[in-house]
C-alpha cells in the first residue's frame, strides 16, 4: 500500500493482481491478496498459469517417471 502512495498511484485504480501462487502472495492470512481484498472489494486476482502448469508438470514427473524418458 505504501508503495502505491509513494509513487502517487491512486489505490482505487487497481483493478487486478497477478502473481505466482506462493503463500506470501495468495495465502489466507496476511498475504498480499488478502490485504488487497480488504481494501478493494471488486479486485480480480489470478495466479500465474505458467507457474501453475510448471508445478503440475513437476508433480507429474514424480509419479510417472516414464515421462522423463520421453
Amino acid at each position: 500500500m505504501d508503495l502505491f502512495e509513494s509513487n502517487n498511484i491512486p489505490f482505487q485504480n487497481i483493478i487486478g493482481f497477478g502473481s505466482d501462487g506462493c503463500n506470501t502472495m495468495f495465502g489466507a492470512n496476511n498475504s498480499v491478496v488478502s490485504r488487497l481484498k480488504l481494501n478493494l472489494l471488486g479486485i480480480i486476482v489470478q495466479k500465474c498459469i505458467c507457474h501453475s502448469l510448471h508445478l503440475c508438470a513437476s508433480g507429474l514427473v514424480k509419479f510417472c517417471p516414464v515421462i522423463v524418458k520421453i
